[in-house]
């Protein structure tokens, strides 16, 4: 495959395939389980039973693992959510769902005919 193949695998870092458990724990609800499909150095491929909400960046931990991983949405398709694994430090809430009014954003509805301002 050329470079401009838009086809092409662009990971800095091999992926391992896996079917191992991961959950997600978020500031006010209950801790998100997952299935990891693939991971790597660099990320992984989390999937879901059903499509869920989740905050841009959040903490995940894995099933018979004694780490946290601090994550960032990179893709999301349906139930499969790619993240990359960034520094804990820079996850909003260490793993708390999104804080103030970038929540209050999320999960207020807008009224018909106003902008977002």
């Amino acid at each position: 495959m050329s470079l401009n193949d838009p086809h092409a695998d662009r990971r800095q870092f091999g992926r391992r395939h896996t079917h191992v458990t991961g959950r997600i724990k978020l500031a006010g609800r209950a801790a998100l389980t997952c299935i990891i499909r693939n991971i790597s150095d660099g990320g992984a491929m989390l999937v879901f039973d059903r499509p869920e909400c989740l905050p841009f960046g959040f903490l995940l931990t894995i099933e018979g693992e004694d780490k946290t991983y601090g994550c960032e949405i990179r893709h999301h398709f349906g139930e499969r959510v790619g993240v990359a694994f960034v520094d804990i430090s820079v996850i909003h809430g260490a793993g708390a769902a999104p804080g103030g009014s970038e929540l209050a954003s999320w999960s207020k509805p807008k009224a018909p005919g106003r902008s977002g301002r």
